[in-house]
This record gives C-alpha cells, sequence and structure tokens, in this order.
C-alpha cells in the first residue's frame, strides 16, 4: 500500500511538479516528527541524574504584597502560607538555624527566642529567663510585609527595571509612564531615546529638561519613581531563614536582616557583613541600632550582594537591680560598665556600691565573688560570667533607722501625718505636734495599733467560739418538763441574740497607757507604723448604763463616787447583778466588783473624769452564761469601746 502511495505520489510530482514539491516537504516534516518523538520517549526512560532540575530560588514572604509583586512580577513564594521555607534551594544556603524548641505548654516557641545552651544554664542559675538581647526585635519584625519605601533618596542610582514617571506642561503636555530598558535608556515620544541608568535620581529633571528643551521652549516637568526594580540578595550564615531574597531597589541590610527573621539562637546580633564582589563591603553592630537608634552603617543592598550572620560571640548574663536584665553578646575587651550600661544602667533602687559575680570556671571552688562596683567597672568580662545588682529596697534597715508614718489628732498644736524615725516616743511625737493645748486631757489619750488590734480580734473571736459551745450545749440537754423545755428554748435563743450583737463588734486595737488624772506626761512607748495618737479635751461626764432606771451622763463632781452616779441613775434595777458592776475609765483601764481588793464595791471609788459604769442584768439566771467568764472581762479586755459596750448592753 505505502509502495502504491509513493508510486502515485511520484506519478503526481511528474504531472504537476509544484504540487509534487509540497507533498515531498509535507513527509520529510512527519519523518522529523516522528524521530524527536522517538528520541524524546528515550530520554524520559534515562535516568533522572541525567537532567537534574534546576533549583527553584526561595522568594520571603515580604514579597507577598501586591504592589512588590507588580513591580517585580515576579512569581512568589510564601513561606508564611506554609509554616517554613521551601525543601529546595540554593545550594551552599542550608544556613544554621536553631530548631524551634518547645515551650512549657507543649507547642513550639519561635526559633528567634529559643534558648542556646548558656541561655539555659543562666535560667537554672538565676531562678529566672532572661531574655537574648535583641531577639525580640526580630520576633516582632519576624511577620513584617516586605521593605516598604516611603520616600527615595535624591542618590538613588537609576537601573535597568526601574519606572519613571514624567510629568510635562507649558508649551508640550504629557504624562508619561517610562521603563528603563535593557540598555539603559528610556523612550520618551517625539524627542527619543534618554540614557537614564546610573544617574542620580535627584538629577533626572535637569536630565530630562535638558533633552526635552532641544525639540521645545517654555514647558516645565516632574520627575518621580514608580515601580522599582527588583535585585536578589542572599542570606547566609546563622540566620533563622536564610536563603536568596527578592527585595527592590532600595531595601537596606536591615530590611533584609528583617525578612530573613534575624540571628538564630546561635547566631551574633554584634558581627553582620554585607560581602559584594568577594569583598566585606560593610560591618553592621545590633547594638549600635538597639541601644543608640544609630542606623548609619546599615548600608543599601546592590543585586548580588551577601548578608552573612556570624556565630554567636561570647554571652554574659546580668540581672537584680538593673533597667533591663538579660543576657548579652559581649566583645573582646568589653567591660563590667559597658555590661551594665547595655543593661540600661542601674534603676532607682540599686545598692550601686557592690556587685556579685558567678563565673563558669570557679562555680565549683569559690563560687559567687562579691567585689566593689567602681572598682570592678573596668575589668574585662569573660564568656559565661553571671553578674547581679542588688536592691536595697530589700535589705532590713536598723529600728533607729527606720522610717514610720503616725498620727496625732485633738488636743496639740499641730495636729497631723508625722514620719518619724524607729525610736521616736510618745512625748518626743507630742513635742513635734508642738505640745498641748490648755484642754489636753492626758489621762483619756487613745493609742490605737494595728498589730494589738488583730491580738484583741484573734482572742475576741477565741471568744465568741467558746460562747457559742456553751450555747449549743444548753440546748443538748434535755429538758424534764414542758415547762423547763421552753425556758432552755428562751436561753439558747437569748444568748444567740447576744452573740450576734458581739460579732458586730470589732475591737479597737487601743493600748492601755499607764497614766495618772492628773499626769502631765505620757510614758515613753515607742511609737510603730501605723500608730495613731488621740489626746482628747477634759471631760465634764460621767455615764451610767446598762440595768439601771435613768441611763445617760452626769455632770462631773470631784467629791463625788461611783455610787452617786447611779443613785442619780435611779438604782439598779430589780433584774441588775450587781455583783458584776464595773467601771471603764477614760484611759481604758476597767475596775468591776469582781476584782475584790480593799474596796467591796465599785460604788465607793471616787469618780474620775470620763468614767462609764456598767450595770449588766443578771445573767447568772440564764445557764450558758455560768461557763462563761465574767462579764466586765469579756466586754473590756478586748478593747471595745464605751460605746460598744453600751449598745451590747441596751
Amino acid at each position: 500500500m505505502l509502495s502504491r502511495l509513493v508510486l502515485s505520489r511520484d506519478a503526481r510530482i511528474t504531472r504537476r511538479p509544484l504540487a509534487g514539491l509540497r507533498s515531498i516537504a509535507c513527509l520529510g516534516i512527519l519523518s522529523v516528527c516522528l524521530s524527536l518523538g522517538a528520541r524524546a520517549a528515550a530520554i524520559d526512560a534515562e535516568p533522572s541524574w541525567n537532567a537534574p532540575p534546576l533549583p527553584a530560588l526561595p522568594v520571603t514572604a515580604s514579597l507577598a504584597t501586591d504592589s512588590l509583586k507588580a513591580s517585580l512580577n515576579t512569581p512568589v513564594f510564601n513561606p508564611a502560607s506554609t509554616g517554613s521555607a521551601p525543601s529546595t534551594g540554593v545550594a551552599g544556603f542550608s544556613g544554621a538555624s536553631a530548631a524551634p524548641a518547645p515551650d512549657k505548654t507543649g507547642g513550639e516557641v519561635s526559633p528567634l527566642l529559643a534558648q542556646n545552651e548558656y541561655e539555659l544554664y543562666a535560667e537554672r542559675a538565676t531562678g529566672q529567663r532572661l531574655k537574648r538581647f535583641g531577639a525580640d526585635f526580630f520576633e516582632r519584625n519576624a511577620h513584617a510585609v516586605g521593605s516598604t519605601v516611603n520616600a527615595v533618596p535624591p542618590d538613588y542610582q537609576i537601573n535597568v527595571g526601574d519606572e519613571i514617571m514624567l510629568r510635562t506642561w507649558g508649551s508640550v503636555d504629557s504624562d508619561l509612564r517610562l521603563v528603563v530598558d535593557r540598555e539603559g535608556y528610556v523612550n520618551v515620544p517625539r524627542v527619543g531615546r534618554i540614557a537614564v541608568s546610573g544617574a542620580r535620581y535627584g538629577d533626572l529633571p535637569n536630565r530630562f529638561k535638558a533633552e526635552i528643551a532641544r525639540y521645545y521652549a517654555s514647558f516645565d516637568v516632574s520627575v518621580s519613581l514608580g515601580k522599582l526594580r527588583g535585585v536578589t540578595v542572599y542570606v547566609t550564615g546563622f540566620a533563622v531563614r536564610p536563603g536568596a531574597y527578592v527585595v527592590n531597589g532600595l531595601a537596606t541590610l536591615l530590611d533584609v536582616l528583617s525578612d530573613a527573621g534575624g540571628p538564630d539562637a546561635s547566631g551574633s546580633m554584634r558581627r553582620i557583613e554585607v560581602r559584594r564582589n568577594g569583598q566585606v563591603f560593610a560591618s553592621f553592630d545590633g547594638y549600635q541600632l538597639l541601644l543608640g537608634g544609630d542606623r548609619s552603617k546599615d548600608t543599601v543592598l546592590r543585586a548580588g550582594d551577601i548578608v552573612n550572620v556570624a556565630a554567636l560571640g561570647q554571652q554574659v548574663a546580668i540581672y537584680g537591680s538593673v533597667n533591663s536584665p538579660g543576657i548579652f553578646e559581649m566583645k573582646a575587651g568589653e567591660t563590667v560598665g559597658d555590661l551594665v550600661r547595655f543593661a540600661g544602667g542601674l534603676n532607682t533602687v540599686a545598692d550601686g556600691g557592690r556587685i556579685t559575680l558567678a563565673t563558669l570556671r570557679d562555680r565549683a571552688s569559690t563560687g559567687v565573688r562579691e567585689t566593689a562596683l567602681d572598682a570592678s567597672e573596668r575589668q574585662p568580662v569573660s564568656g559565661g560570667d553571671i553578674y547581679r545588682l542588688y536592691s536595697t529596697a530589700d535589705y532590713a534597715v536598723p529600728i533607729a533607722r527606720q522610717a514610720r508614718r503616725v498620727r496625732i489628732e485633738g488636743e496639740v498644736m499641730r495636729p497631723g501625718d508625722y514620719l518619724v524615725t524607729g525610736t521616736t516616743t510618745l512625748p518626743q511625737l507630742i513635742e513635734m505636734a508642738g505640745g498641748t493645748t490648755s484642754d489636753a486631757f492626758l489621762f483619756g489619750t487613745e493609742l490605737v495599733r494595728e498589730s494589738v488590734r488583730r491580738t484583741q480580734q484573734t482572742n475576741f473571736d477565741r471568744a465568741l467560739q467558746e460562747m457559742e459551745l456553751a450555747v449549743r450545749s444548753r440546748a443538748t440537754v434535755q429538758a424534764s418538763s414542758r415547762d423547763d423545755a421552753a425556758d432552755r428554748q428562751k436561753d439558747v435563743e437569748a444568748g444567740q441574740r447576744f452573740i450576734a450583737k458581739l460579732r458586730e463588734m470589732r475591737p479597737t486595737g487601743r493600748i492601755v497607757l499607764d497614766t495618772g488624772p492628773n499626769d502631765g506626761t505620757l510614758p515613753p512607748l515607742t511609737l510603730e507604723d501605723g500608730d495613731r495618737l488621740a489626746i482628747p479635751p477634759r471631760p465634764t461626764t460621767v455615764g451610767v448604763y446598762g440595768s439601771v432606771f435613768n441611763q445617760g451622763s452626769y455632770l462631773f463632781r470631784s467629791s463625788a463616787n461611783l455610787g452617786d452616779y447611779i443613785a442619780l441613775a435611779g438604782g439598779a434595777r430589780r433584774t441588775a447583778n450587781t455583783r458584776e458592776e464595773f467601771v471603764l475609765r477614760a484611759n481604758g483601764t476597767t475596775r468591776s466588783n469582781q476584782q475584790g481588793g480593799w474596796f467591796s464595791s465599785i460604788g465607793s471609788l471616787d469618780a474620775m473624769p470620763g468614767d462609764t459604769v456598767f450595770v449588766p442584768e443578771d445573767l447568772e439566771r440564764i445557764t450558758w452564761w455560768q461557763a462563761v467568764k465574767e462579764f466586765s472581762t469579756i466586754l473590756s479586755q478586748f478593747g471595745l469601746s464605751a460605746a460598744a459596750i453600751k449598745v451590747l448592753l441596751n
């Protein structure tokens, strides 16, 4: 069949030469295509190493913005979307970034904040996690979007790929977007090609004006930059994300380093180099930026530049009373003074006289050494040192030097709050307040102290518990008759009401001062922080309260005794318990009939200004009361005021 086809084709060629030539050409093309297809199949069958794929260049997440993608017109890889850099990269740029360390919750922390071996040792030694200085700067910037430029500097050099916005007005109007071609020219309609590659951005207006002026007059120009060219730079060494980065033409070392995540846990913050054409073009110390805001060494990168992060140098820790405790990378020759400066200096409460040092080499022998801070400021630091500054606020100051705030009020010349030393006494405080007035009644002085109030409250609560136990035990006793059961229930209810009243009261914390009615000074008792001293005026009455016919206050008479005042109140009621009568003196002391002594009754005691006499009900009728202490002791030994006792008795 094939031979007939060929012959027939040959016959047609003989009769029609042009048609035959076209047929021969078609057959030739068909044969070439069949041979190429066979060759391609053979290549596909060969091992893959005979045709290695070209490596893909990773592009940082900073290129994910629409504006920069449009300016570069470059396919974008976004590592943030996958959580890691691509598995393939430029050969020789694998880097030495630290693996993420698990945090205390079981998850992973950023490689920027992962701890190296020394930092773990410092945490064990100090009991606190100290940050590696500068790591949080790149942590906060690790997810920033690219290197954005707000303004193009005048010395920016125009190069291939830059877009120039040219606007003219006057005799010629135009609004052009010009892209620098591969030869460094832009083409201006009706003017021609203008060379701009290598020119400074600040010189462009004059250059365009000079070229256009060859053809037009009376016009003006405005020049700005649109999309900037993209350049490929490389980050190597101990960075978090080393690799190749496509950035705009104004990107600096710090921009690219931020995109790369900064130095990792083993990378140096202070030895970062820019290598250009095989030479070290610039060196960057991150501490100059972090401590002083100095960005003068932050150079603009060019295509092919290599940003290399060196290995971490010697680390030293400082903590305690400094403004910024942490772990710092130290260069050779730097001293303790430099370390303190890196840590922000001493804080307000720091003890500037001494500093302690724990070294790795001495930790098994001498341990911690203490030196004067002034003498050690010029001493060089060594890798692994741990320094500590102490706080003066933590020291126990001698009692004589302790400042205490106290208050004095009442009958003094200058009442108010005073700051006194730990040895100041009551008479000295009164002297500081200008002395007493002519109406002062020192016998009635009240000194209230918080520590005493707490002790009184504890004892008061314990006494209430004893009373509650007595009431509950009364309720559990079986009655012999129905009337007896009713009486017992009344006793229990009365006891519960009495205890409820007591619970509403609070001890005052008053200290009873050993003074007489006519004393002109107070005892030399040392003051405590928070003490309150109140000196009342001389009272003119004596009060009688409780189970009497006419409770109230009566005018003081120096010749009268307490029995006279009970008589003025109408005498004791039939239900009164005269054996439990007691008087609360103005100085806080208590005298009762139960105390015995030379007097058989308080009625025979001479009355004093400010006395308050209490005649209680006959509580002996209440069975549960027989199990507790005497009434006057319950009410007076816990610092209850006369007003509180009056409320209770009523």
